[in-house]
Order: C-alpha cells, then sequence, then structure tokens
C-alpha cells in the first residue's frame, strides 16, 4: 500500500481511539474508544469487527497478552481482561485483574464522630481512597516478559508515573475462574 492510504474504517466505535494493538500474528487488531468500547477486528474473518460496550470509565490503552486475549484498561484505574472467541468472533469481559486486599478497618466510636463533626464539620467518616494499586488513570499496558503471543509479565503505568509488575500465572491463581488459553 502507498502512504496515506486507508488500510480500514470500521464502524464498531462512535468515538475516538485512545490505543490501538496488532496480535503476534498480525491477524488481529484491537482498540478502544472514548466511548467505554473495546473492538476487535479479525482478518481471518475477513475483517469482521466485534465490539463490546463496558459500563466503565473510558479504556485507555490496550495490547494483547495471547493471540486470544487482551488487557485493557483506564480511568477505572484497574487492568481488565477481555477474551476473544474466534468460532463466534465475539468479545467477552474476563474480569478486573486488580484484586484488592482486605483491609482492616475498625469502626469510629460515639466521641470519634463527634470530633470529625466538629473538626471537618462533616459527619462522613469515610475518606475517599481507591482499592487498587494504581491510584490514577492507566494510560499504558506493555509486555515485559514473553510476547503478544504468549505473555508471562506486563507493566501498567499510571498517568501519576506509577508502575506496576502483574504476571499472569499469578493473577490466574488469585482469580480462580480465569484461564488465560
Amino acid at each position: 500500500m502507498t502512504f496515506g492510504e486507508l488500510m480500514f474504517e470500521s464502524k464498531g466505535s462512535n468515538s475516538w481511539i485512545h490505543s490501538i494493538c496488532f496480535s503476534e500474528s498480525g491477524n488481529r487488531l484491537a482498540w478502544v474508544g472514548h466511548d467505554s468500547t473495546i473492538c476487535l477486528a479479525d482478518a481471518s474473518k475477513k475483517m469482521a469487527v466485534a465490539c463490546l460496550s463496558m459500563e466503565t470509565l473510558p479504556l485507555l490503552a490496550v495490547t494483547f497478552i495471547t493471540e486470544n486475549n487482551l488487557v485493557a484498561a483506564g480511568h477505572d484505574c484497574y487492568p481488565m481482561l477481555f477474551m476473544y472467541n474466534e468460532q463466534q468472533g465475539a468479545l467477552t469481559f474476563g474480569g478486573k485483574m486488580d484484586i484488592p486486599k482486605q483491609s482492616s478497618q475498625r469502626g469510629l466510636t460515639a466521641r470519634e464522630r463527634f470530633q470529625n463533626l466538629d473538626k471537618k464539620a462533616s459527619s462522613d467518616t469515610n475518606k475517599a481512597s481507591l482499592d487498587t494499586v494504581h491510584k490514577n488513570s492507566i494510560s499504558q499496558i506493555s509486555v515485559v516478559a514473553g510476547n503478544k503471543g504468549n505473555c508471562s509479565r506486563f507493566c501498567t503505568t499510571g498517568m501519576d508515573g506509577g508502575m506496576s509488575i502483574w504476571d499472569v500465572k499469578s493473577l490466574e491463581a488469585a482469580m480462580k475462574s480465569l484461564h488465560v488459553k
């Protein structure tokens, strides 16, 4: 193809695109849009497009970790697994990959509640905090060990500069229903 020639056009997403990624084989192209959709075009199926609309904040980054599995993340501050079923030509949500750790919090006494009300002019006893590793939007996902066809570890980078390394086998063990193929 010559430079500047349109290679592919899809009506799967109705917004601007934040990130795209080719699979290891180059036969699949995935993208995430600002309308909270993730789409995948499969060249082996005549560029059939599978899209999944999420009820989350927009996704900002996407990458393949196997030929049929993708990791995407964005403003919700946690990576999510998506699986592509080649026979059905459909994308499905596999689950959140950031499993919050249980924290031990004790309840406030009546005296502490009145002190909070007096000092802060508020009866709100809960501090706003995220139960995720990242405390800001995730803007990048990179394969660290392996490749896009067989990733064993990947890295997520937040807009605040925070980085986390994720081990796929450890995630499979922690998420009993997860099996990355």
